[in-house]
C-alpha cells in the first residue's frame, strides 16, 4: 500500500481506474495506482527501495541521435510533493558518462563517486535523474546547440516514462553546467525554450553567471520573472571570486523577486576512513594507506587533517606512488581517477558536490506550490553565503 501527498492531478495520467483503496497493481509493465476517489496515476517502473541495485541508469537515444541516462527514483512508499525529473550537466573536461555507473548496458560508464552519490540522493528523494553530455565532446556547454537537444531528450523521456506527465522539472549545472542551467532558466523565463516539463528550479554549483550577464537579461523585456524557476546556488568560498559572482547574482535575481538561496561547503579533514566512505570496492585499510601517505609527504596538516595546497597543482600523486598496484584502475588522472576528484572536494575550492543536495532540493521543490509564483521576500535575503 502506497501513502500519497500533495495533488493527486500533478501526477494524473489517462489511464483507467481498476481497482480502488489505493492498493498498487501492475498494468502494462507499469505501476499503476488508484484512488478511492476513482482518482488514478501512473508510478515508474523499476524503482522500489529494494530495487537499487537493478535500477541503476539506462542508455536511451532520440531519433536525432541525442544519447542521454536515465536514472528512475526510488520510491519507499510515498510520493513526495515536487517529486519529478532533475536534469545534471556536467562540467567542463566531463561528460554524462560520469554519472553512471560501469554496466554491461554502459561499459563506458564512468561511475565518478561524488556524481553517483549525487544521482542516488536524488533518486532518494523520489526524483528520477537524466544526464547527457554537451555537443563539444568534453568541452563546454552552449545554449545555441544543447538546448534543443535537452528539449528532444525531454521529449523522448516523457514518451516512454509515462509517470512523468505533469511533473516538475529541475536541473543541476556544475561548473560550466552552471552556466548552462542559468541561461536555460533565462531562456524559460523569456518565452524563448519551450521544455516538455515545467522548469520548477535549478542548482548552481561552484558557478555563477557574469554579474553584468545576469543584470541585463533580467531587464530584457522579454523576461517575465515570475517564470524563472527558482535558483540554489552551492559554492565554495575558498574560490573568492565566484563567492563574490553568487552574491551579485543573488542580489541581481532577489531585485526582480525571483527566490534564491545558496550554500556554503567548507574544507573537509581527510580521516582513515574519507576514500572508503565515498568510493565503492575501496576498503578502509586501503583510506588509511592513502592518508597516510599524504600525511608523511606533508600534504596534509597534521592537526586539522585538511589539505594543505591545491590538489589540482601540486605533487600527492607522487605521494602515492609506492601504492599504485593497490589502486588498481585508478591511474590518478584529473577528470577521471576518483581520488583526485575526492582530494578536490576535500580541499573545496572547484569541485562537483553532493553536500546540501537535500536542502537544496527541499528549497526548490517548494516552487511547485502555486505554480512557482514566490518571493525573494518569504525567502532568507542573504542565503547562506
Amino acid at each position: 500500500r502506497f501513502s500519497f501527498h500533495g495533488t493527486v492531478a500533478q501526477h494524473a495520467a489517462e489511464c483507467t481506474t481498476t481497482e480502488a483503496g489505493g492498493w498498487c497493481i501492475e498494468m502494462t509493465g507499469r505501476r499503476h495506482v488508484s484512488l478511492a476517489n476513482n482518482q488514478s496515476f501512473w508510478l515508474p517502473r523499476h524503482h522500489v527501495g529494494a530495487e537499487l541495485a537493478e535500477s541503476r541508469a539506462h542508455s536511451h537515444a532520440t531519433a536525432a541521435g541525442d544519447t542521454y541516462f536515465f536514472a528512475p527514483p526510488i520510491l519507499d512508499g510515498t510520493v513526495r510533493d515536487g517529486a519529478g525529473l532533475v536534469f545534471l550537466a556536467h562540467g567542463l573536461s566531463h561528460s554524462g558518462l560520469d554519472f553512471v555507473a560501469q554496466s554491461d548496458e554502459i561499459p563506458n560508464g564512468k561511475g565518478l563517486p561524488v556524481e553517483v552519490a549525487l544521482v542516488d540522493a536524488l533518486r532518494s528523494r523520489g526524483h528520477g535523474a537524466v544526464a547527457m553530455s554537451s555537443k563539444a565532446p568534453l568541452g563546454p556547454w552552449r545554449a545555441a546547440d544543447d538546448v534543443p537537444r535537452l528539449e528532444r531528450v525531454l521529449k523522448h523521456l516523457c514518451q516512454s516514462e509515462l509517470w512523468l506527465r505533469g511533473a516538475a522539472l529541475y536541473a543541476i549545472g556544475v561548473s560550466n553546467g552552471g552556466t548552462f542551467v542559468q541561461e536555460l532558466a533565462l531562456l524559460v523565463a523569456a518565452g524563448k525554450c519551450v521544455l516538455e516539463l515545467r522548469l520548477v528550479g535549478i542548482g548552481v554549483q561552484v558557478m555563477a553567471l557574469k554579474p553584468s550577464r545576469l543584470q541585463a537579461a533580467l531587464l530584457d523585456e522579454h523576461i517575465v520573472t515570475r517564470r524563472h524557476p527558482r535558483v540554489a546556488f552551492v559554492h565554495m568560498p575558498r574560490d573568492t571570486r565566484t563567492r563574490a559572482a553568487v552574491a551579485s547574482n543573488m542580489a541581481a535575481l532577489q531585485r526582480q523577486n525571483v527566490p534564491c538561496r545558496a550554500y556554503a561547503c567548507a574544507p573537509r579533514p581527510l580521516d582513515e576512513g574519507f576514500f572508503a566512505r565515498e568510493i565503492s570496492g575501496l576498503d578502509h585499510a586501503l583510506s588509511a594507506a592513502i592518508v597516510k601517505a599524504l600525511l608523511a609527504t606533508g600534504h596534509v596538516n597534521s592537526t586539522t587533517r585538511e589539505l594543505l595546497f591545491d590538489p589540482r597543482m601540486s605533487t600527492w600523486r607522487h605521494a602515492l606512488a609506492p601504492l599504485r598496484t593497490q589502486l588498481g584502475e585508478d591511474a590518478l588522472v584529473a577528470d577521471v581517477s576518483p581520488i583526485a576528484e575526492l582530494l578536490n572536494l576535500a580541499f573545496a575550492q572547484h569541485e562537483i558536490t553532493a553536500e546540501h543536495i537535500n536542502e537544496v532540493m527541499a528549497f526548490l521543490e517548494t516552487g511547485c506550490a502555486a505554480g512557482c509564483v514566490a518571493t525573494a521576500a518569504a525567502e532568507d535575503p542573504l542565503g547562506v553565503v
